[in-house]
């Protein structure tokens, strides 16, 4: 799901962190839900012209991965230093 444009988005350590904890948490629930639940998000999915040829099953598997590659995508590299305010421990 790339968008048509790209933008750049500022956004602090902190709410780049919950971002990324919220992405992981629902792409951790898809993984582990029920086939219905997978089957109602397919049709949703489908219903909102995701498609394209894609079958509604594979926009949900799509959808999904992507959640995982964003959620890969926002990790701070291992190199990635926090700013420290002055004066705190």
């Amino acid at each position: 799901m790339t968008a048509p444009h790209q933008q750049c988005l500022i956004l602090d350590a902190d709410q780049l962190d919950e971002l990324r904890r919220l992405l992981g948490t629902v792409e951790d629930w898809l993984l582990h839900a029920s086939f219905e639940v997978l089957d109602d998000l397919a049709a949703f999915l489908a219903g909102l012209s995701w498609g394209g040829w894609r079958t509604p099953e594979q926009l949900a598997t799509d959808l999904i991965a992507d959640l995982g590659e964003a959620t890969l995508t926002l990790r701070p590299t291992p190199n990635h230093h926090r700013p420290t305010t002055a004066g705190t421990s």
